[in-house]
C-alpha cells in the first residue's frame, strides 16, 4: 500500500469519528434551559404603587420548573430587607398571591449575595416544581412599610430553570 493510500484512508476514518463523536456530544447536550429576564427600575425610586411585571418563557412545556426573583441594589440601598407582593398569573387568569420578605443585609449591615463595587446581587427560589400553565406571569410590587419610593435598588428580575428532581 502506498503512503498516499494509507492517508486517504485515515483521514476518512478521522472524519467519521469526528462525526461521530459530534453525534454523541449533541446527544448529552441539555435539552432544558433556564431562561432569565430583567427589569430596570426607575433612577429616581420605586413606588409602591408601581407595579413590575416579569416576563415568562419555558423551553419545555412538558416538564417542571423552579422559579428565582433577584433583585440588583447599590450600596445606597438603605433598608437591610425588601419585602415584596408578588402575583403569580397562570394563563387562564387565575392569581396566586405570594409576600416575599428579601433579606438584603445582615445584622450588622453586611449585604449578603454576591456583587462587586457597589452593585450587590441577591436572589431567592420562591416556587418549585411549577408547570409552564401555572405562572404565564409575574407582577411584583414594593411593600416596604414607611416607604412610599425605594432608592438604591436597580432591577428587579425572574430565573425560570428546570426542577431538578
Amino acid at each position: 500500500m502506498h503512503l498516499r493510500q494509507i492517508i486517504s484512508k485515515n483521514r476518512q476514518w478521522g472524519i467519521a469519528l469526528l462525526v461521530a463523536m459530534m453525534v454523541c456530544l449533541g446527544a448529552c447536550a441539555p435539552k432544558h434551559t433556564s431562561y432569565s429576564y430583567s427589569c430596570d427600575l426607575p433612577e429616581d425610586g420605586w413606588m409602591q404603587n408601581t407595579p413590575v411585571t416579569l416576563q415568562t418563557q419555558y423551553a419545555d412545556s412538558s416538564i417542571t420548573y423552579d422559579i428565582t426573583i433577584f433583585v440588583r441594589h447599590s450600596a445606597s440601598y438603605p433598608y437591610a430587607n425588601l419585602n415584596l407582593v408578588l402575583d403569580f398569573i397562570s394563563s387562564k387568569g387565575h392569581v396566586d398571591r405570594k409576600i416575599l420578605n428579601f433579606t438584603i443585609a445582615d445584622q450588622f449591615g453586611n449585604f449578603k449575595g454576591g456583587g462587586f463595587g457597589d452593585y450587590y446581587q441577591r436572589s431567592q427560589t420562591v416556587l418549585s416544581n411549577v408547570k409552564p400553565q401555572d405562572v404565564h406571569q409575574v407582577v411584583a410590587w414594593q411593600a416596604m412599610k414607611g416607604s412610599h419610593t425605594l432608592v438604591g435598588l436597580h432591577n428587579l428580575g425572574i430565573t425560570i430553570s428546570p426542577h431538578e428532581q
